[in-house]
């Protein structure tokens, strides 16, 4: 999630706001496509693939009226009209949101106006020779992914294919006779010969009434008995190189390399264990995530914030220490904080609430005022304090309080006399020992 942050001159944060007219700027940073998770969804995928998008207000109504409805970011395919889109913002123009095409290509499909003061710029990423141009990180690798498609379709085509598939069928020339029942087709025929057309028929057949009885009949072929043994079913081997799955995985390592992203986080971590799954989680916010969200602050602070502070007259000193920042803490921590809830609480660091809401209790949950008290009593072994608050024990407590508790044996016990009984003295005085004689000259 996004909140204000305010910056010293080393852009450390030194002051963070949860209300006031920062906090409340920050918070409307969101979309009605999916909220925040959307707007950043939507900035990653435009970043990663054309490597340019722009942001714009969206207000309730189709024609760029009404309140603001939360942001989003267009590509320069979504934008109605011809040309530059930040000269028509500065020329007081309205855009064209271009939601859905439909039809043809002189249709138009849903679209919404984005008046100018909705249009906050364009955001890219800027390429070291053609500063005009956007850069994608999809381009660099433009001829792996040419790669992974040709073997792709190469792997497909192979499984696809009839003769893997189907394999051969072999009919000696002795069998030269088939009669055909049921429909026939247009012309009458399949093939010139009898016994391919009878053979083609009947499996057409059972492919176009697969769901039917007459698809699990077996096919039926007469001839002479000297040959029947020559008919024969040749099943190809189908198996696919192992060498092409070693190229396929490398390719999409190189792209998942080339677009930031980690290889495990694509293709799953079955085989790792807790630990090193939340390392690789950790590393993987770190590396591909982190630089991304930062680089989206930068922007919304620029084109969001410190706007809508100027439009409130805001001074520039008072306006240019405050950043839009994020939390990536629920998502970089382990799903299950039980025990490190327990021990915060056990020291001190954090209270009840924590604890319980981490357990996945809530606040109905928590104990009384009295099963506090009594709760307490129970733990230090105090019946006054375990039974507060209770009635009926009055005199069970009386009783409990009279009773006798000199050291040694109950007077009551069923079991033999101790042979020695409670020391005399002090404790720890010469009385209180067997002997005065020191453990080393004690004989064995």
């Amino acid at each position: 999630n996004f909140y204000a942050a305010k910056v010293n001159e080393r852009g450390e944060i030194i002051q963070t706001k949860v209300s006031g007219v920062e906090a409340d700027i920050v918070s409307s940073i969101t979309s009605r496509f999916g909220g925040t998770r959307g707007l950043i969804e939507r900035y990653y995928t435009l970043m990663k693939v054309p490597g340019q998008g722009f942001l714009t207000g969206v207000r309730s109504g189709l024609d760029g009226t009404g309140d603001l409805d939360g942001y989003w970011f267009l590509s320069s395919s979504e934008i109605g009209r011809e040309g530059d889109a930040a000269s028509r913002a500065r020329a007081r123009e309205p855009l064209t949101w271009k939601m859905k095409r439909t039809g043809g290509s002189n249709s138009t499909g849903l679209s919404r106006l984005i008046q100018p003061q909705d249009f906050y710029g364009r955001v890219w990423n800027p390429d070291h020779e053609f500063v005009e141009d956007a850069a994608s990180p999809m381009q660099s690798i433009n001829g792996m992914c040419e790669q992974l498609h040709t073997l792709t379709e190469t792997i497909a085509g192979r499984l696809r294919q009839r003769f893997a598939l189907a394999g051969i069928l072999l009919i000696p020339n002795e069998i030269n006779d088939a009669a055909i029942s049921g429909d026939k087709p247009r012309d009458g025929r399949y093939s010139s010969d009898k016994v391919m057309n009878y053979l083609i028929h009947v499996m057409t057949t059972n492919v176009v009434n697969h769901a039917q009885g007459i698809a699990n009949i077996p096919i039926l072929l007469k001839g002479p008995a000297a040959v029947l043994d020559m008919v024969r079913h040749l099943i190809m081997d189908a198996t696919i190189a192992e060498t092409d799955l070693q190229l396929r995985g490398e390719l999409i390592g190189r792209i998942l390399t080339a677009l930031d992203q980690q290889q495990s986080a694509v293709e799953g971590m079955t085989d790792m264990n807790h630990f090193t799954a939340w390392t690789v989680g950790d590393e993987e916010r770190r590396i591909a995530v982190q630089p991304d969200i930062e680089n989206l602050c930068h922007i919304l602070t620029r084109m969001i914030l410190w706007k809508e502070l100027k439009e409130r007259k805001r001074t520039a000193g008072t306006i240019m220490p405050w950043r839009v920042w994020f939390d990536l803490s629920a998502s970089s921590v382990r799903s299950n904080l039980s025990e490190d809830a327990r021990q915060g609480f056990d020291r001190l660091a954090v209270g009840p609430a924590y604890l319980r809401r981490q357990f996945g209790a809530t606040s109905e949950d928590a104990p009384t005022d009295q099963e506090y008290v009594r709760m307490l009593g129970a733990s230090m072994k105090n019946p006054i304090l375990a039974t507060y608050g209770m009635t009926g024990v009055e005199a069970v407590l009386e009783r409990a309080a009279t009773w006798a508790k000199t050291p040694g044996p109950a007077p009551d016990s069923q079991g033999d006399d101790p042979e020695a009984g409670p020391g005399e003295g002090d404790p720890g005085s010469p009385d209180d020992r067997e002997t005065d004689i020191p453990r080393t000259e004690r004989p064995a």
